[in-house]
């Protein structure tokens, strides 16, 4: 591949390179009682996929504000650090909310791939424009902003392609490990239902109940099987936007996914701070306010645990994926969300969150599921740790091409 050096490039204003369209305002009239009709697609189903916490809707509406997989989205509102980025739309069609621009490439100027990484490379710039703008935590990118912005692309559509491939290749390894993740935690949860739900375990056969359990099974607490302790309380005027300890906050944790971008730091762990908040790759967390009961296990390192987040402990290590399995369950998650308190916001006891009422296998059991399951969530920490080492040299390489 032979490319032109970027200072040969042509230089155009990033608007003029796209339609822009931002999404609509939804009133909630406009929603469906039944979740019944299209999903709406906000900033947080771009993030965290469509769920059940997702609005519908089964009005008809313009169709340039339709969703089909495979458009390009860039949100454009929110929290600099954490909402500001650019999409392939990957769900079923859906109808775009505000705050978000659905972008179509003029494909004469530039082709669509390569302009998504051009985007992604100038997300450093986009946060920096919305931080100027940042009120109460928000902040946004304005069109205004775009029409001023100057980038540099290559004249010839081919040598776009061939860009947009070298970065794509990476991309489809990174989305590969990530599929291959979602099949193990399916394959993994699955075991985790028949063996400790359905009580169709290795065995169970020759097994007495007793009292509606396998014998030598009880109901236990979660208390019985592992422990919660909070993060800590650091104190913001320690914070630093690049702090070397990133902190794992609430936006941080979601349902089944780890948010690893951070809006604050420190450069100093504080003294009494408990060992137990530095976080690394494998460490599993739960939300305990807001959208209380997510779980999630960590990627990366030089992390800390702030207050509102618990870490999930197993009392024994060797039961550490039973215990990661068991939190995931829709059973624990309900009651943690029946548990939780408060009108405006829910926040979850952890002390009460241990007295939650399940059944503890005997030891030969929980024995025979770590065997089975143990090297299924050591694959999946392997896969979390490639994605970081690909995703790094994409962004390396992205940097490389866009900044020269």
């Amino acid at each position: 591949m032979n490319l032109t050096s970027p200072k040969n490039w042509k230089t155009h204003s990033i608007y003029s390179l796209a339609q822009w369209v931002n999404g609509l305002a939804f009133k909630a009239e406009d929603f469906s009682k039944k979740g019944t009709g299209l999903p709406v697609i906000k900033i947080n189903e771009l993030k965290s996929s469509v769920n059940d916490q997702t609005a519908y809707t089964e009005k008809e509406f313009d169709a340039k504000y339709l969703l089909q997989k495979g458009d390009m989205l860039f949100s454009w509102s929110g929290s600099p650090e954490t909402s500001i980025d650019i999409y392939w739309y990957q769900f079923t069609n859906g109808w775009l909310n505000q705050h978000i621009f659905k972008v179509i490439s003029d494909d004469k100027l530039v082709d669509k791939n390569f302009f998504y990484y051009l985007l992604k490379s100038q997300k450093p710039v986009f946060i920096h424009l919305a931080k100027q703008r940042q009120t109460t935590g928000l902040g946004h990118v304005t069109a205004s902003d775009l029409k001023e912005l100057q980038v540099s692309i290559p004249e010839s559509l081919e040598e776009q392609r061939e860009i947009a491939a070298i970065l794509g290749s990476l991309d489809d390894k990174i989305e590969l490990l990530r599929r291959e993740n979602k099949t193990l935690e399916s394959i993994a949860q699955t075991l985790f239902k028949e063996w400790f739900v359905d009580f169709r375990f290795p065995g169970y056969k020759k097994l007495k109940i007793v009292n509606g359990l396998p014998e030598g099974w009880k109901v236990g607490r979660l208390g019985d099987v592992l422990k919660l302790p909070s993060g800590f309380a650091f104190k913001s005027g320690t914070f630093s936007k690049d702090g070397k300890y990133r902190l794992v906050t609430i936006t941080n944790v979601k349902n089944g996914y780890f948010e690893n971008k951070t809006a604050e730091g420190i450069n100093e762990l504080p003294k009494n701070m408990p060992e137990y908040c530095r976080l690394g790759t494998g460490d599993v967390l739960l939300s305990l306010t807001g959208e209380v009961g997510r779980v999630c296990i960590v990627f990366g390192e030089n992390y800390v645990l702030n207050q509102r987040v618990s870490k999930i402990e197993p009392l024994l290590l060797q039961n550490k994926v039973f215990v990661y399995f068991l939190m995931r369950s829709k059973e624990i998650s309900d009651q943690m969300q029946s548990i939780a308190v408060g009108a405006v916001q829910q926040n979850l006891s952890p002390v009460k969150a241990l007295d939650i009422e399940t059944v503890v296998p005997d030891e030969k059991c929980l024995q025979l599921f770590s065997e089975v399951a143990n090297p299924m969530f050591d694959k999946l920490i392997s896969n979390i740790q490639e994605i970081q080492t690909l995703s790094r040299l994409r962004d390396d390489l992205l940097n490389k091409i866009f900044s020269e």
